[in-house]
C-alpha cells in the first residue's frame, strides 16, 4: 500500500505536493536521503532530551560519543536551553559507559529517538504532528571488538530479549495476553517466534471472529507453538501507544539486536577478524546480548584485590558488570540487575542474585580476606538458587577495562573456539556503535514532511491539542451523540480551528470546519497507531479476528494489518481498541510503603488462624428485605472487568473468608448498591451505587470493579477500580482515570480509625462509598478543606463545586445510558427507564425535572448548597436536556413497539 494510502490526508494536499504520495518502500536509504535539501534540518540551538545520542571534544581534541542521561523536566515551555546553559549534564559515553559531566554548549546533538506514533512538534514551534514513518540506517560493531559494519538498515534488526512474557498474541481469532513464557533452549528462534520446547501460558481475553471459535486452554501445548500469531512482535519499529511492538524505545546508541549476516557481511567480519588477531573464544554465543570482549585475564588474588578496591572506594564508579556463563550481573550505582539466559519473567532469582552482588559492593570498608569470604558466601548461594556449582578456583577470569567489565568462564570451556568463522544466513548479536533516522511528520495541518530526527522534540504537555491530529476521532461537545462521529482531516492551530469529517454509524455525513471548543475527543474511539484490536461483535467483516492499527484513511477507515499478516480498511465502528482489552489496573497510587498510611497494625499480637476465625465469625443482621441493596451472581467476569487480567493465588483459607463477605452482603448490603459476583473469578466483584438523596448525584448511577488481591483481608485492603465516564472528576474521592482515593483503600491520608485493618470488609466500603463520599457537600472532601466548612470560602467553594459539577452530572448521565458496560447493562436500563414487570418507575423524568427546575426562573429550594445557574450554564443545562428528553423518548417508542 503506498504511503498516501495509508496515511489520514486531506485529498487537496496531494495535488502539488509529490512528497506526500511516496512510497514507504521507496524511501532512498542513500547518503544523499540523509543529507538532502527537503529534509527539515536540526535547529542550531537544540534542547537536549534523556536518550539524546550527543558528541563533545575532549582535552585531546578527540570527537567522543554518547547518550544524555541526565533528567530533565519536559512539560512544555518548561525547559529552555539558555536557562541551562550554566548547568552541566550527565552524559555516558561510548563505548566505555563512563560518565562525565559537560555543559549544554559543549554538546552537538547526532540523533534522537522517536517512535511511530510519537506525538512532536518542530523544535520549540506550537505546532504539533504525530511520526507515522521513520527510517532508520546504524553503523553497528559485534559487541566488545572493533568489527564494524556500515549503513544496516533497521528493517534488517530484531530483538535480543529472549522473553515474550507480556506480549499479546493471537489463536483461533482470540486475543491473549502471555503470562507466563520459559524458553528451554534460552533464546528465541531464528524467526522471533516460537519455538515447539517453549512452555507458553496465556490469558486469553475475546475473539474477534463473527463466528466464535472455542476458547483456547490458557496453557499452549508445544502443537499449538507455532500457530500462535503475534506479527505486531515481529515488527523492526518501536510503537509509541502499544506495549504489542518489539521492546526497545526506537534505536539507540549501546542498543544490542539480533541480525542474520549475507555472505558479503560474514567474508567481511573474517577478513577483521583475521586481521586484528582477535581471540575466536570471544564470538561463541553472539546469539545472546550479553557477552563481551575479555581483556587482561586475572588471577583469583586479582580479581579479588579489584573487587577490595573498588569496594572500598568511595567515589567508585558507577558502572560494574560481571558475565557468567549462563547469566550477567550489571551494578550502576550500587544497584544491581540480573539478566539470566532461559529465565521465566516471573521468577524471583534474578532478584535473589542481584541482592546477593549488592552486598559485594555495599559502601563498607573490607580486606582481601573479607571480600573472598563474601564472594564464596555469594557463589554458594547462588549454587542453592541455580543448581550450578561456581568457584574462583575452576574459572578463567577477564577484566575489559575500556568496558569495565568481568568475564568469568569455565576453564574447559574455551577447548575448540579457536576454529571460529563467521557465515552466511547465520544469527549474530550486534550493537549500536552510530545512528541516524529521518521522520516522516503528519504535522496538524495534514502535511506530511520527512524531518530530521533532531530538528524534532518531544511533545509533553499538549494534551489539550493531542485530540486534534488527522486520523483522530471526535464528537461534538454540546451534542454529544456517539452515533454521530467525526474523523479529523486537518487543523489550523493559529485559528484554533478542526475540519471534521462527519458520519452517522458508518454512513458519511458532511465535512465541516468548527472551532477546538465544538468538538472533543470521541470517548470510545481511541485507536493510537500501532495498538492492537479485535473485530467487535456487531462487525460483519471477514477477517481473522485480531489486528494492529498500522494507519489511518482519508475515508475515516483504520489500516488494520491483521494476525495472518493481510491487511484491510475497517470502520472504527466495528472495532474494539486495546485498551478496552486490557486496562490499565497500575494506578501509581501512594500506598503504605511510599505515604505511611496503609494497613492498620491493629491485632499484630494474633496469629493468622485466630484473625480468620475472628472475621468468618456468623452474620446476624435483621435488616428488612425492602432496605437491602442486590447481590447477582453471574458464571464469568467480562473481559472489560478492570482487573480481568489480574493473577491472584490465594491461600486455602480464601474460601472462608470469601464465604462470609458473601454472606454479609446478602444480609446487609445498603438499599441503592447492586453488586455482582462471579462464579470462575472469586477474586473479582463489581458494583454499581444509586446516587444518594439530597445529593447532587441522586438520580445517578456509578459503577464500580473491585479485585481481592492475595493477601486480603489480613494484609491487604481490596483494590477497587471506577468506571468514569468523562475526561473529569465529579467528586475529589473519583478520579477520571479510575483512581477511588481512600483511607479505607490506603490510598488517601486518614486517621488510624480510616485505615484498613484486618477485620475490615466489603460491606465497610460500600457504606463508606455510598454515605461519605457520594454526599451532599463533596468539596469538603479535598484534604484540608473540612477545616474551612463554616467560613464564608468554604461556604461559597462548597457552593460553586456543586454548580460546576451540575452540569457534568447531566453529561455522565447520558454516557452512562448510552455505554453502560457489563455487567450492568439490566440496571441502567431498570433503573433509568423503570421495569413494567416490576411496576418500577425509572429516574430519567425525576433527573430530567431536577435539571429544569435548576434551570428555571425560580428554581426550588434543595437539601443542598448550590450556586444560582448562570444563563451561560442554563445555555449548556438545557442543550443536555433536550438530549436526555431525546433518549427518554427513543426508549419510550422502542418499549411500546416491543410492546
Amino acid at each position: 500500500m503506498s504511503f498516501s494510502e495509508n496515511l489520514y490526508m486531506d485529498e487537496s494536499l496531494t495535488e502539488n505536493k509529490g512528497s506526500t504520495s511516496e512510497s514507504i518502500d521507496s524511501v532512498d536509504a542513500s547518503a544523499d536521503h540523509w543529507s538532502h535539501g527537503g529534509i527539515a534540518q536540526a535547529q542550531k540551538d537544540p534542547m537536549f532530551l534523556p536518550d539524546d545520542v550527543v558528541s563533545f571534544i575532549d582535552e585531546e581534541g578527540t570527537t567522543i560519543r554518547g547518550v544524555f542521561a541526565d533528567d530533565v523536566d519536559l512539560s512544555f515551555g518548561n525547559w529552555s536551553l539558555s536557562d541551562k546553559k550554566a548547568e552541566k549534564f550527565k552524559i555516558s559515553t561510548y563505548p566505555s559507559k563512563k560518565v562525565v559531566h559537560k555543559q549544554s554548549e559543549e554538546l552537538k546533538l547526532l540523533h534522537r529517538p522517536f517512535m511511530l506514533g510519537e506525538v512532536v512538534r518542530r523544535g520549540k514551534s506550537d505546532e504539533i504532528g504525530t511520526v507515522v514513518a521513520i527510517e532508520f540506517e546504524s553503523d553497528v560493531r559485534v559487541p566488545g571488538t572493533n568489527l564494524e559494519l556500515e549503513k544496516i538498515s533497521s528493517k534488517r534488526l530484531l530483538s535480543c530479549d529472549p522473553t515474550f512474557y507480556g506480549q499479546k498474541v493471537a489463536l483461533n481469532g482470540w486475543i491473549g495476553e502471555i503470562t507466563k513464557y520459559k524458553s528451554k533452549t534460552g533464546s528465541m528462534a531464528e524467526t522471533g517466534s516460537f519455538s515447539s520446547s517453549d512452555e507458553v501460558e496465556v490469558n486469553w481475553v475475546a475473539c474477534g471472529k463473527n463466528e466464535p471459535s472455542p476458547k483456547p486452554n490458557s496453557k499452549v501445548d508445544s502443537s499449538e507453538l507455532p500457530q500462535l500469531q503475534a506479527p505486531w512482535n515481529q515488527e523492526n519499529t518501536a510503537y509509541k501507544n502499544s506495549d504489542t511492538a518489539t521492546k526497545f524505545w526506537g534505536v539507540l546508541l549501546y542498543d544490542r539486536f539480533r541480525i542474520k549476516l549475507t555472505n558479503e557481511e560474514a567474508q567481511s567480519l573474517n577478513r577483521m577478524l583475521k586481521s586484528q588477531e582477535v581471540d575466536p573464544s570471544e564470538f561463541r554465543h553472539f546469539a545472546k546480548p550479553s557477552h563481551s570482549k575479555k581483556g587482561k585475564k586475572l588471577s583469583s588474588d586479582d580479581f579479588l584485590e579489584m573487587l577490595t578496591k573498588i569496594a572500598n572506594d568511595d567515589e567508585k564508579s558507577s558502572y560494574i558488570c560481571l558475565r557468567f556463563p549462563n547469566f550477567m550481573v550489571d551494578t550502576y550505582e550500587g544497584e544491581s540487575r540480573t539478566y539470566l539466559d532461559g529465565m521465566d519473567h516471573e521468577d524471583s532469582k534474578p532478584k535473589v542474585i542481584s541482592s546477593l552482588f549488592e552486598t559485594i559492593f555495599k559502601n563498607e570498608k573490607v580486606d582481601k580476606e573479607g571480600m573472598k569470604n563474601k564472594v564464596n558466601r555469594v557463589f554458594e548461594e547462588i549454587e542453592k538458587l541455580l543448581g550450578k556449582k561456581y568457584s574462583l578456583g575452576s574459572m578463567n577470569i577477564h577484566f575489559d577495562e575500556k568496558n569495565i567489565e568481568f568475564l568469568l568462564e569455565e576453564k574447559s570451556s574455551l577447548e575448540g573456539a579457536a576454529n571460529f568463522q563467521f557465515e552466511e544466513e547465520s544469527w549474530i548479536c550486534i550493537e549500536v556503535a552510530t545512528c541516524t533516522s529521518i521522520c516522516k511528520v503528519q504535522w496538524q495541518s495534514g502535511e506530511i514532511e520527512d524531518c530530521d530526527s533532531t530538528g524534532l522534540s518531544t511533545c509533553s504537555n499538549h494534551s489539550q491539542w493531542r485530540k486534534f491530529l488527522p486520523g483522530n476521532y471526535v464528537v461534538r461537545k454540546n451534542q454529544e451523540n456517539l452515533a454521530e462521529w467525526g474523523s479529523v482531516v486537518s487543523v489550523d492551530f493559529a485559528k484554533k480551528q478542526v475540519v471534521v469529517k462527519w458520519f452517522i454509524d458508518e454512513t458519511t455525513k458532511e465535512r465541516e470546519t468548527i472551532s477546538f471548543n465544538d468538538a472533543t475527543a470521541h470517548p470510545v474511539f481511541k485507536f493510537p497507531l500501532g495498538s492492537l484490536v479485535v473485530s467487535n461483535s456487531s462487525s460483519q467483516i471477514n477477517c481473522p479476528g485480531v489486528g494492529m492499527v498500522k494507519g489511518f484513511l482519508s475515508c475515516g477507515k483504520l489500516e488494520i494489518m491483521w494476525a495472518d499478516r493481510t491487511e484491510s480498511p475497517v470502520f472504527p465502528t466495528q472495532l474494539t481498541p486495546e485498551s478496552v482489552l486490557f486496562p490499565k489496573e497500575d494506578y501509581s497510587w501512594p500506598m503504605e510503603s511510599e505515604a505511611g498510611y496503609g494497613m492498620s497494625e491493629e491485632g499484630g499480637s494474633k496469629t493468622t488462624e485466630e484473625k480468620i476465625s475472628e472475621i468468618t465469625e456468623p452474620v446476624i443482621d435483621d435488616v428488612p428485605i425492602a432496605d437491602l441493596g442486590q447481590v447477582h451472581f453471574l458464571e464469568d467476569p467480562s473481559p472489560t472487568h478492570a482487573f480481568f487480567n489480574s493473577k491472584n493465588d490465594h491461600s486455602k483459607s480464601f474460601l472462608k473468608i470469601y464465604n462470609s463477605e458473601i454472606s454479609r452482603l446478602q444480609t446487609s448490603i445498603p438499599k441503592g448498591v447492586h453488586l455482582w459476583a462471579y462464579e470462575s473469578r472469586l477474586d473479582l466483584l463489581s458494583f454499581a451505587i444509586e446516587g444518594p438523596a439530597g445529593t447532587p448525584y441522586e438520580h445517578c448511577l456509578f459503577c464500580f470493579d473491585i479485585c481481592l488481591p492475595d493477601g486480603y483481608p489480613l494484609t491487604s485492603p481490596p483494590k477497587v477500580r471506577y468506571r468514569s465516564t468523562l475526561d473529569r472528576r465529579i467528586n475529589p474521592n473519583l478520579y477520571d482515570d479510575g483512581k477511588v482515593c481512600l483511607s479505607l483503600l490506603g490510598t488517601w491520608a486518614g486517621n488510624g480509625c480510616e485505615k484498613w485493618k484486618y477485620t475490615s470488609n466489603l460491606l465497610q466500603l460500600l457504606v463508606s462509598l455510598q454515605g461519605l463520599t457520594l454526599n451532599a457537600e463533596p468539596y469538603f472532601n479535598e484534604p484540608g478543606y473540612e477545616k474551612t466548612r463554616k467560613t464564608d470560602a468554604g461556604v461559597n467553594g462548597s457552593r460553586k463545586y456543586n454548580q460546576d459539577i451540575t452540569k457534568y452530572l447531566c453529561q455522565h448521565v447520558i454516557t452512562t445510558i448510552r455505554n453502560p458496560g457489563q455487567p450492568f447493562e439490566e440496571l441502567v436500563k431498570e433503573f433509568y427507564f423503570g421495569s413494567k414487570l416490576e411496576k418500577k418507575e425509572g429516574v430519567i423524568g425525576k433527573f430530567i425535572d431536577k435539571m429544569e427546575k435548576l434551570t428555571g426562573e425560580n428554581p426550588e429550594d434543595l437539601a443542598y448548597p448550590l450556586l444560582p445557574i448562570v444563563d451561560k450554564l442554563k445555555s449548556t443545562l438545557s442543550a443536555k436536556i433536550e438530549t436526555l428528553k431525546e433518549i427518554k423518548s427513543e426508549e419510550e417508542k422502542e418499549a411500546t413497539s416491543s410492546a
